[in-house]
């Protein structure tokens, strides 16, 4: 999908799943419309995994650290197959919360910054209206 405009921007708040994304937005150098794709493309396709791996591994590291304070301080602590069940859980509900959070997270990033590239465009768009025709407009400033 080539976006060109902020109908075409806000499109992807929409719809999800498409593919080779490319951004070219008139009034940015082709630098900044890479700049850009990459950081609309992180949050665009974000699955939440680094979040959820993040949650998994506390997991992990707390199911560790209980087991071993239980260990030391309790000396007739037996692991019992329903404590491994309830761990096991636990580690799946850390790793659902950490996914659902990182979407969550990604969702608002993508939102915040096509709202900013919208901003942009629309703030280039006055400026060429108050600008004459023999005039262009490099970072707010008139150029003849």
């Amino acid at each position: 999908m080539r976006i060109e405009d902020p109908q075409a921007l806000n499109a992807l708040l929409a719809k999800k799943g498409l593919n080779d994304l490319e951004l070219q937005i008139p009034h940015l150098s082709a630098e900044e419309n890479r700049i850009w794709l990459k950081k609309i493309k992180k949050d665009y396709y974000a699955c939440g995994c680094e979040t959820g791996t993040a949650f998994l591994v506390a997991g992990i590291l707390f199911t560790g650290l209980f087991f071993f304070w239980e260990i030391i301080n309790n000396s007739s602590f037996h692991l019992h197959a329903s404590l491994i069940i309830y761990a096991v859980l636990i580690l799946f509900i850390m790793s659902a919360i950490g996914k659902f959070l990182g979407l969550l997270i990604s969702s608002i990033r993508l939102k915040k910054n096509v709202r900013l590239l919208v901003e942009t465009f629309a703030d280039n768009q006055r400026s060429m209206r108050f600008t004459g025709a023999d005039e262009s407009v490099v970072n707010g400033t008139c150029i003849t």
